[in-house]
This record gives C-alpha cells, structure tokens and sequence, in this order.
C-alpha cells in the first residue's frame, strides 16, 4: 500500500511492538491493517481498535492451531475440556494449556523435552498475542486519532 497521505502512519502502539518484537510479520500486518483504516473512509478510532484486535484474535488462532499440530503423541487431552473446545473455539491461557498438554505444567513439559520446537515456538508466540490482547490500553492510538481528527474530515 502507497501511503499518499501528508500525516504519519497510525502508530502500532508501543505495549504491542514490545510485547511482539519477536514477531516482526505480526507487528507489519498490524501497521498494514491500521493504514487501511485510515485509507478506507473516514477513520475512526473505535474502527481502528476493532481491526487491530481482529488482527491479533487472528494471529492468535493461528498460533493455537500450530500448537494443536505440534501436539506431543500421546498425550490425551481431557474430554471435557476437548467438547468445549471443539463446540466454542475458546480456552485461553491455563485452559488452553491443560486442554493440550493434560496435566503437565509448562514446566515439566519443557524439562521433560516431550516437545519439538514448534511446539515450544507456538506456545511463545500464543502466549505473547495473549498478553498484547490483554495489555495496556490503546491511549497512543487514540491519541493519533484525536491529533489528525481534522486531517481526515
């Protein structure tokens, strides 16, 4: 995308490029998806915080799902949590965990060495997105937004 505006570029918020810098492609496809906002229409903050958490929910799904595949053989997951997984798609932190590695602390699994690294690499990179969800609030965001108001009307 050629960015034809005279403003900056909406800023991926400083909480995210450090809780993300490990994730360069993550910390890109946030800075793309905040310029489209601004491109498409008139941007709004809300739209902005919308599309942003989208993304993140996105990439968080992936790394799950490359969790799931890099599942060591052999350990069963908990019936009850697997039907709610499959029926809502939604465990998080300890839950997702559990409903992965049945029992065995994150600890203990690593020590045991029962995982490959992309096992090891999906979980880094879950928990990383789960913290940038769950952190700090978007001021900086919304301060570009209020800076550049009249730049977009």
């Amino acid at each position: 995308m050629i960015w034809t505006h005279s403003i900056p570029h909406p800023p991926v918020p400083q909480f995210l490029r450090e809780t993300l810098k490990d994730y360069p492609e993550i910390i890109q496809d946030i800075q793309e998806v905040l310029n489209r906002v601004v491109t498409k229409g008139p941007p709004r903050f809300d739209w902005a915080y919308d599309r942003l958490t989208d993304t993140l929910s996105a990439h968080c799904v992936e790394a799950r799902e490359a969790l799931e595949a890099a599942h060591p053989a052999g350990v069963q997951p908990n019936p009850a949590l697997e039907e709610r997984y499959k029926s809502t798609r939604v465990l998080e932190g300890q839950e997702l965990i559990t409903y992965l590695l049945e029992g065995r602390s994150i600890p203990t699994y690593i020590l045991n060495g029962q995982g490959s690294p992309a096992a090891y690499a999906a979980l880094n990179k879950y928990n990383a997105l789960v913290e940038a969800k769950r952190g700090p609030s978007f001021d900086e965001l919304h301060d570009y937004f209020q800076t550049y108001k009249g730049a977009f009307e």
